[in-house]
Order: C-alpha cells, then structure tokens, then sequence
C-alpha cells in the first residue's frame, strides 16, 4: 500500500512540474480575429513580457495565436526563456510550410527556423532558448500558424524537468531507504 501511494506521489509531482508555467491563451477575452493584448497574462506569476502583433484564434473552445508577432520582456532589463510551444499549420491553402524566428538572447542576435511539414499532431516543439530580450516569429512562404502552450519563464528561471531515468532512480532511492528502515539499519 505505502508502494502504491509512494510512487502515484512520485508520478504526480513530476507531472505537476512539467506543466509548470504554461500559457495557454484560453483565458484571452479577445474574440477570434483580434489582437492579443498587449500585457496578456494568465497567471500573476507569468513573466512581465508583452506581446505584439499576436491575433487570436480559437478551434472549438481552445484559444491559440496566429500569423506570427513578437515578444519583449518587460521594464528593467528584465529577460525571459522560451522553453517550447505547440507550433502547427492550420492546414488548406493558407498554412505556412515553415516559420523564421529572430531575436536576441544575452545581447547577441539569433535566427532558425521551425517545419512545420515534419509535426505531427500537438507534440511540443522544444526551442530551449535563454535569456531573451525578445523574439518574433514570421510565417515562411506567408500564409499562418497556429501557436499554443507557451512554456515562457522568467530569465534563469527555467525549470529542470527530469528526464524518466531521475524519476526512476530516486524511486529506487526511496525504496532502498524504506527498506533499510525497517531493518532498522538506519
């Protein structure tokens, strides 16, 4: 029974850590095909960033935002990590093949591309970039994407997500603990 709650306590934590920070855009009071506002947040502990050029979209009650923009950190010389995003094509004619960001991360500027023609389904695509004064996405050849679950934190704030092989050793750890204790080893 300990085992059992043990591990489903494990399992739990982990997940909760992965979903940490997320920005979702389901609690955007525009209505599809306006702008994004400027200080959207969703929770008071989202980083201090603003958004431009972002319109809103929504797929059957799930909000999103399309046709590419910008984000900036906010006042202060403050900066922000951009963990991942759900990038996908909205599909028909108007869909862009792939998309071009651009930024600056610790005062240096960077460029890549995203292609979108190798996504399938609603798997998150990690960019992992850090400390970022801001970023701005274009659609390549024109057309739209659709962008969702932002994992954004503030600069140096990125969580550390562990990977299946931590969570298994430190269950080992624990077990291995239980154990001695009722030996009373330790």
């Amino acid at each position: 029974m300990e085992k059992k709650l043990l591990l489903t306590l494990m399992f739990l934590g982990a997940a909760q850590m992965a979903l940490a920070g997320v920005i979702t855009f389901d609690t955007a009071e525009a209505v599809p095909g306006e702008m994004l506002p400027m200080h959207y947040e969703e929770d008071p502990l989202d980083p201090d960033i603003t958004w431009m050029n972002f319109m809103v979209g929504d797929d059957s009650g799930n909000k999103y935002v399309l046709n590419g923009g910008s984000i900036f950190a906010g006042v202060g010389g403050s900066t922000f990590d951009f963990f991942a995003a759900d990038f996908r094509a909205p599909g028909g004619m108007t869909g862009a093949d792939s998309i071009l960001f651009q930024g600056v991360a610790g005062g240096v500027p960077f460029s890549g591309t995203i292609d979108l023609t190798a996504s399938f389904g609603p798997e998150p695509t990690i960019l992992n970039l850090q400390n970022l004064s801001g970023i701005t996405f274009f659609p390549i050849p024109g057309g739209t994407f659709h962008m969702d679950n932002l994992a954004i934190y503030e600069g140096g704030q990125s969580p550390v997500i562990p990977v299946p092989g931590a969570i298994v050793l430190g269950g080992i750890g624990t077990l291995c603990v239980g154990w001695l204790r009722r030996r009373r080893t330790i």
